[in-house]
């Protein structure tokens, strides 16, 4: 379990007018959320304390209750027990009722809906092997690096949260799970690197997702997305040939994982952008 001073501080975004969920409904809830020195952590409890009952209540607002049930039970599992006893719920018991939650809409389900149920089936099993920093993960499907890496305390705040989570990790037996947990940390914290000026140590970091892609055995959308990573970084650093390579086999070698349309998505726009080709198909300078 991380340490309680985790939920400490929060990620209000105001100095540049931009702003990132303010709690996990994903709008704002008149909670106080106020900026911390030394961790990411928004103070959602208090928000989901004060805008819901749980899953059994009536009060969901933006998100499915699946989606709800599981970031709410995400960011108890960064709590100490004693902190979670603030909030009557605890991340294992709300972690099990993600897949009974399901929804469709229009006979579908939402994508990330379906990311949340499938990261929650680990903690059915008798004796679960939680995961490594799933708050931090939501964050990445919802495009939250963008928004966060443009402040610095917060981003080295969200490394040392992942670098907590990778002693944790090393120090526990291996699982079945070892290779996929590695593999995330890596992604996440390649991203953090990027963000704080480490460029080469952020490559170092998506070429491990890589490297060790054989052995990734249900977290597949690692290795698109660690080659969009990797190529945008390339993109950034004026390697248009090496971007253009990394984002086509990204986009070509890669189906039916978790989130495909979002990151294709992201894939499309990056190639346009490398490729210096406009919307209309007007060819533009491209700009790392």
């Amino acid at each position: 379990m991380l340490p309680s001073s985790v939920s400490r501080s929060a990620a209000r975004l105001s100095s540049s007018g931009s702003s990132f969920i303010t709690c996990a409904t994903g709008s704002s809830c008149g909670a106080s959320h106020t900026r911390g020195t030394g961790r990411w952590l928004t103070s959602t409890q208090t928000c989901s304390a004060r805008r819901t009952r749980g899953p059994s209540g009536n009060q969901f607002f933006s998100f499915p209750q699946a989606t709800y049930a599981y970031m709410k039970a995400a960011y108890l599992s960064m709590l100490t027990k004693d902190d979670c006893l603030t909030f009557g719920e605890s991340a294992l018991t709300l972690f099990r009722q993600v897949p009974a939650l399901k929804q469709k809409i229009a006979g579908k389900s939402l994508p990330t809906e379906k990311f949340a149920i499938r990261k929650a089936r680990r903690y059915l099993a008798e004796n679960p092997i939680p995961l490594p920093a799933p708050p931090l993960e939501m964050m990445y499907i919802w495009n939250g690096y963008t928004v966060i890496g443009k402040h610095k305390d917060l981003t080295e705040g969200m490394l040392k949260t992942l670098d907590e989570a990778q002693a944790k990790l090393d120090s526990s037996p291996r699982t079945e799970f070892s290779i996929d947990d590695q593999c995330l940390l890596s992604l996440l914290k390649g991203l953090c690197l990027k963000h704080l000026g480490h460029q080469e140590e952020a490559e170092h970091y998506f070429t491990l997702v890589l490297c060790n892609e054989t052995q990734i055995k249900y977290d597949h959308y690692l290795v698109p997305n660690a080659l969009l990573e990797h190529g945008l970084l390339c993109l950034e650093q004026g390697r248009k040939d090496e971007a253009i390579k990394l984002l086509e086999a990204a986009k070509q070698n890669y189906k039916n994982y978790s989130m495909e349309s979002r990151t294709h998505f992201r894939i499309q726009a990056a190639l346009h952008k490398a490729k210096g080709t406009g919307e209309n198909g007007v060819h533009v300078p491209s700009s790392p």
